[in-house]
């Protein structure tokens, strides 16, 4: 079997995938398709997306450009999601514009505000907090504050389900990831599944802030998520069961 593994910006977590893959017998190689200028994957048995949504020309391919391209766009994601699904509210202009105080309801008091709906991380994300006088900054996206104690990484691979508890080290400024029982959280992992679907993505990661186990939102859908050693195990057991 030989698989084609197509990224954007996830080349660490691509390389990590493919040498899996390699040690337990799969032939993988790792491209860059907008770097490369390469469509043409049919030599390969499967093309795996890790975050791309660059069109390819393949026999099979886990993640479709459209389902990344939902991923990639924030305010895509939001509308794909909506309604039944626990997002924070949310505000944009399709064409600009910003945001007016006279369109934003009275009962919101923090706004998180992104300068780029495609933006990455936290790059470009600014608070906006309601004073009197205080002008909304400009953004491509604006979501209400979700008041929140727990932050957590839910993955999910062909209907399975990893949920991680991200815990922010200020030693090294990163986050750590702590897998935890995915039925301890059943109303979070029945939503996460529902999204993955609603999106019709097979391998995807989604960003949630909590209050309770019941009481939380989906904060964005990460195509080109981190591996961790669990997931990898189970993408490279999926493809041997072929």
């Amino acid at each position: 079997m030989k698989i084609a593994i197509i990224t954007s910006v996830s080349q660490k977590s691509s390389r990590e995938l493919a040498e899996h893959f390699i040690a337990n017998g799969i032939e993988a190689r790792v491209f860059q398709p907008y770097k490369d200028n390469r469509e043409n994957f049919m030599e390969y048995d499967h093309v795996f997306s890790y975050g791309c949504s660059a069109q390819t020309k393949h026999r099979s391919r886990l993640n479709t450009r459209e389902a990344v391209e939902v991923c990639v766009d924030k305010v895509r994601t939001f509308n794909v999601l909506r309604p039944g699904i626990p997002i924070p509210r949310y505000w944009y202009n399709e064409n600009g514009g910003g945001m007016s105080l006279a369109r934003l309801p009275p009962d919101v008091q923090c706004l998180v505000v992104r300068q780029d709906r495609k933006g990455r991380k936290a790059e470009d994300m600014t608070y906006w907090y309601r004073e009197e006088g205080k002008p909304i900054p400009y953004g491509d996206l604006y979501t209400e504050f979700f008041e929140h104690n727990r932050e957590y990484r839910v993955t999910v691979f062909k209907d399975q389900v990893w949920v991680y508890f991200k815990k922010y080290t200020k030693a090294d400024h990163m986050h750590t990831f702590n897998l935890q029982r995915a039925g301890e959280y059943p109303a979070i992992t029945k939503a996460c599944l529902q999204a993955a679907d609603r999106i019709g993505i097979d391998y995807v990661s989604f960003d949630v802030v909590a209050k309770t186990k019941n009481d939380f939102v989906i904060l964005e859908a990460n195509s080109g998520t981190v591996l961790t050693e669990e997931v990898s195990t189970a993408i490279v057991e999926y493809f041997l069961n072929l």
